[in-house]
């Protein structure tokens, strides 16, 4: 206990002392706040606690009159185990990024609590990223459905945070909930916004006090620590009044302890509080008025161990400073790597990569370092240290002198400070991105950070080991367990038959130059198994072109695939960045493969594919993994299914069948005797497949943590180039089965539909259904047989037709042995949202939402970039989605034309900087951009050409007609298409086969006659260009 008078002349003599501190006085200081140079972590070997000499504050000890100083009771002994956190109302977050961003780095916080973000669910993530510093997280819950409010945490990354759910639902305050941890301890937090009660929110004082007592109840509950804190918008200080009382007693009632004790709000009153039971739990507490918005910023220390930084260890080659003269010419001395080549590929393999280690590991030999997360600011400069330094003595005079002149000082110089902040990083980011406008890899990244795309890895908490071992048993789980589900009957249809045609019984010698080819062409990606990376592989790839041909061609002579060539090493993604991280089913596994062995792979598929396209093989109704064929050509197909029998008087059923990890599950044994039976692949060729398919392994690799390697004893190979090839060919007497039933289809890949018609009658749609069922039925029962999991839960239904025929369907749903499948009224195929009208409405709206998204984030972030960024991240954000399977809009109405033309108007906009009010005309021109229309169009008229020349998918090719006359007339000189009639303007005059036709016919004769696809594109934009300037 001190019992001295601290008065102004011990510490004005204190203040000029060099000496450290007295301990005890030292915290007596402290919780006055009569140090003003607040303690930080920051730039010191110290420490966040490091004790520094007193200033001169004697003038602010006028506000107090200490006699007696109890520093037992009043504070915590100084620790070094505590984490340092933050609350205050923003009143919007959105238009002060910059404010907010100073503030955690000033105030040093460890989280800080923020009530009234306004930031919404989703499109506001580039404000998110501006405000975050770095090293720090967010957590955010946005208000549903009304603006305003929200609620969010910003941390940093060191801390493990966790939000919680409470079950309750609260009508009258919004609350976050999250836990810190440490080891076993465990510390709560609850924040709550509490708005004031109006007729707009129904928010009544008696709901919260209910609503509040059932929250303290829950908590209650919870054996951790706990602390509530946020916005009450109640006058704590106000005793006597109604509602304080209430809330006071039920503080009582649950041992709460409010530890705000002067104003947090202009208006004089303390309405954001910050509640604990354990007394000696917080301490520090500071209230400061920010001038940032009307709530005065709080900061406490909370008696919690606060977990260190951990360092990360890296392994790596200097690959950039290799001689690469030298490095050749030791290569070439090799003995191993000099024709004849006399050993197999295995061993022609280990032969290259001992040579290859070696003189990696003498020219750039492996190198450890240990990396410690820093902050990274690269636009901070001296400029900005100087005008921090000014803004805190600016704020530190207002405080001192408390009046109105020095407080406008000092928001002067805060903005000043903003202002030259935001100036700095918009000067340094249009740099960065100036200088490497080259390199689309560090372009996308800057870009991509500015968004505020999540940027680390997120994986489940654990030793990486621990972690990758839990991965790698899960996946491979996961497919026996579906394998176990399966209860195939019968046998295999394959089995009845032999082919007749060509066969294909060995591979042919591949040149040098024609692997060259194919490597050049490859994207040079690097895996954990490569021995050499890549882009180095390709600067040496003249000297080891030799040996490389050599390897490929004694693995397609022997019909063996080197062991090394079949591994594996997977790395979990989590699905959704909104997903549990700690839930394994929220990840899926990533596979990567050795840059060599996907080369091979290269080189089997074009032998293959030629094959298969020689003797007409290949599945008409297939579209995956084929040239000229795309989701595009698909969905124009079934959509013109669709539209023709709609257009004569039919109600068209739509079936998407949903598979369950579909390449994973397949047998090797009946892939291997569909090739042969199906496909004719026979000798060396069915051998290599053989070897290619069997043996193989995976390990899931976390950082650098790889797990025990498994066996794969089914499927084929994720990641690979021949894996879903394989797969397409396998899956081919699935469309034999749906032709049986008559039945209309189409395939991508994994993904099946299936089409059939009726009249909207009853008993038409009875045995519509009844059709179907036993349809789907059989193929369940095919895919039972073949080891593949049809998905029930995930099939969808369609029925599509015009407005009034759908009144009279009676019919809403399909059974499917034991499962219910309720019809939908629309449903997502391949990417494109069709609705029951086939109108596109759905597909537009969800279209210029998420567009919309992403404009407001470019908008945002405008400032920052060059025009040339900000038109490539239009042109690959908004442009790609506008484009994608928009040949499929052809004939949309004209309000949802004018939509898209909005969301292309505002991103030319945004591009060009140019004024909402601004004629749009120019604008496109300068971008040279085609209008939505136009857009439309010219897709639409590209298929065409293809079609016309024969060069689209057989089933695009079928549906046109040249016309053609008997008489020798002048039309028949223009290449004109036939026509075909139709009965309902929103079907049939939007089938492909029509809206090409007649397109088509309009064309001039020049532009028909283009010689190649290239100049097709390049005249017709031309001549839509034409059209509206």
């Amino acid at each position: 206990m001190l019992t001295n008078r601290i008065n102004r002349e011990v510490l004005t003599e204190l203040s000029s002392q060099q000496s450290r501190l007295d301990q005890n006085v030292y915290r007596v200081l402290c919780d006055l706040r009569i140090n003003t140079v607040k303690p930080t972590r920051r730039g010191k070997r110290g420490g966040k606690r490091k004790q520094k000499k007193s200033d001169d504050c004697s003038n602010s000890l006028t506000d107090y009159s200490v006699s007696e100083i109890d520093t037992v009771n009043n504070n915590k002994e100084l620790k070094s185990n505590f984490i340092k956190l933050g609350l205050w109302n923003s009143q919007s977050v959105k238009n002060k990024t910059t404010s907010v961003h100073e503030l955690i780095l000033e105030s040093d916080v460890d989280a800080l609590f923020i009530s009234e973000t306004w930031l919404r669910e989703d499109g506001d993530q580039s404000k998110i990223a501006a405000l975050l510093p770095d090293g720090y997280k967010i957590i955010h819950i946005p208000r549903i459905g009304k603006i305003g409010g929200g609620l969010g945490v910003i941390y940093v990354k060191d801390l493990v945070l966790d939000q919680f759910k409470v079950p309750l639902h609260f009508s009258s305050f919004e609350v976050l909930c999250c836990v810190i941890s440490c080891g076993k301890k465990t510390l709560r937090f609850v924040c709550i916004y509490r708005p004031p009660p109006s007729k707009n929110n129904n928010a009544t004082d008696k709901l919260f006090v209910l609503e509040f007592t059932k929250l303290c109840d829950v908590l209650d509950e919870k054996k951790e620590s706990t602390v509530i804190l946020g916005d009450f918008n109640i006058h704590y200080d106000s005793k006597e009044n109604y509602l304080t009382k209430k809330i006071q007693k039920i503080l009582d009632e649950h041992d709460f302890k409010q530890y705000v004790t002067c104003a947090t709000h202009h208006s004089g009153h303390i309405i954001d509080w910050v509640l604990a039971r354990d007394e000696s739990f917080i301490y520090n507490m500071e209230v400061a008025d920010k001038q940032v918005s009307d709530h005065f910023f709080i900061t406490f220390d909370v008696d919690f161990e606060r977990p260190v930084a951990p360092s990360v260890e890296i392994t790596f080659r200097d690959i950039k400073n290799i001689n690469i003269d030298d490095f050749v010419l030791e290569l070439n001395q090799s003995i191993n790597l000099k024709p004849p080549f006399t050993l197999d590929s295995s061993q022609l393999l280990d032969s290259l990569h001992t040579v290859l280690t070696s003189l990696l590991d003498k020219h750039a030999p492996l190198k450890s370092k240990i990396i410690r997360k820093r902050p990274n600011t690269p636009w901070f400069s001296i400029e900005i240290a100087e005008a921090r330094k000014n803004r805190h003595s600016a704020e530190r005079s207002w405080r001192k002198l408390k009046s109105e002149t020095n407080r406008h000082i000092f928001k002067s110089a805060r903005n000043n400070t903003n202002k030259l902040i935001d100036k700095t990083k918009s000067e340094h980011y249009i740099n960065h991105i100036n200088d490497n406008k080259q390199n689309p890899k560090v372009l996308f990244s800057t870009l991509n950070y500015l968004l505020g795309k999540p940027q680390d890895v997120v994986l489940p908490r654990g030793s990486d080991s621990e972690v990758a071992n839990n991965f790698g048993n899960y996946f491979i789980e996961k497919i026996s367990k579906i394998r176990l589900e399966l209860s195939p009957t019968g046998t295999d249809e394959c089995l009845d038959r032999s082919y007749d045609g060509n066969t294909f019984a060995s591979f042919h010698k591949v040149t040098e130059s024609e692997l060259k080819d194919i490597i050049l062409s490859s994207k040079p990606t690097s895996c954990e198994l490569d021995k050499i990376p890549t882009r180095f592989l390709l600067l040496i790839l003249d000297n080891l072109l030799p040996v490389l041909t050599a390897i490929v061609n004694s693995s397609l002579n022997c019909g063996v695939v080197p062991d090394c060539f079949k591994q594996a090493v997977i790395k979990p993604l989590l699905k959704k960045p909104s997903m549990d991280p700690e839930v394994l089913k929220n990840y899926r596994p990533v596979s990567n493969l050795p840059f060599l062995s996907k080369v091979l792979e290269k080189v089997v598929k074009k032998q293959l594919l030629k094959h298969l396209e020689t003797n007409n093989l290949m599945y008409k109704y297939q579209s995956a993994y084929r040239s000229f064929h795309s989701t595009e050509t698909a969905l124009n197909h079934v959509l013109n299914t669709i539209r023709s029998g709609v257009d004569v008087g039919n109600v068209a059923m739509l079936v998407l069948l949903d598979l369950s990890a579909a390449f994973d599950t397949l047998d090797h044994s009946k892939i291997l005797k569909r090739l042969e039976l199906e496909y004719g692949l026979s000798g060396n060729v069915l051998n290599w497949f053989l070897s290619y398919l069997t043996d193989r392994s995976q390990a899931v690799i976390v950082r650098k943590s790889f797990s025990i390697s498994a066996s794969l004893s089914c499927g084929v190979p994720q990641g690979s180039v021949l894996g879903p090839i394989l797969f397409c060919m396998f899956t081919k007497p699935l469309g034999k089965l749906l032709t049986q039933h008559d039945m209309n289809h189409h395939f991508y890949a994994d993904d099946s539909q299936i089409i059939d018609f009726c009249h909207p009658d009853t008993t038409s749609q009875n045995q519509a259904c009844s059709s179907m069922e036993k349809c789907v039925t059989d193929v369940k029962s095919w895919m039972d047989r073949n080891m593949l999991k049809l998905n029930s839960d995930k099939t969808e239904i369609l029925l599509v037709g015009p407005p009034r025929r759908l009144q009279n369907c009676t019919v809403n749903h399909l059974e499917i042995e034991q499962s219910s499948i309720v019809f939908k009224t629309s449903v997502r195929n391949l990417g494109l949202i069709m609705d029951s009208n086939l109108s596109m409405a759905s597909h537009v709206s969800s279209l210029c939402k998420t567009c919309s998204y992403h404009l407001r984030n470019i908008g945002s972030i405008r400032h920052l970039i060059t025009e040339d960024a900000a038109s490539t991240l239009v042109r690959c954000l908004i442009l790609s989605r506008l484009d994608y399977c928009n040949s499929a809009l052809n004939g949309i109405t004209k309000e949802q034309s004018q939509r898209l033309q909005r969301i292309q108007n505002k991103a030319a906009r945004i591009v060009c900087k140019t004024n909402p009010r601004d004629h749009i005309s120019p604008v496109l021109t300068s971008l040279h951009w085609l209008r939505i229309n136009e857009r439309i169009e010219f897709k639409l008229l590209c298929l065409t050409y293809q079609a016309v020349n024969g060069t689209a998918p057989s089933y695009l090719n079928e549906l046109i007609h040249h016309h053609s006359s008997s008489k020798n007339l002048r039309s028949n000189e223009k290449s004109l298409l036939t026509v075909p009639n139709y009965n309902l303007k929103t079907f049939g005059a939007r089938t492909f086969q029509y809206s090409a036709a007649v397109s088509w016919n309009n064309l001039p004769i020049h532009l028909k006659k283009c010689p190649s696809l290239s100049t097709f594109k390049t005249s017709l934009k031309t001549y839509l260009f034409r059209r509206y300037i």
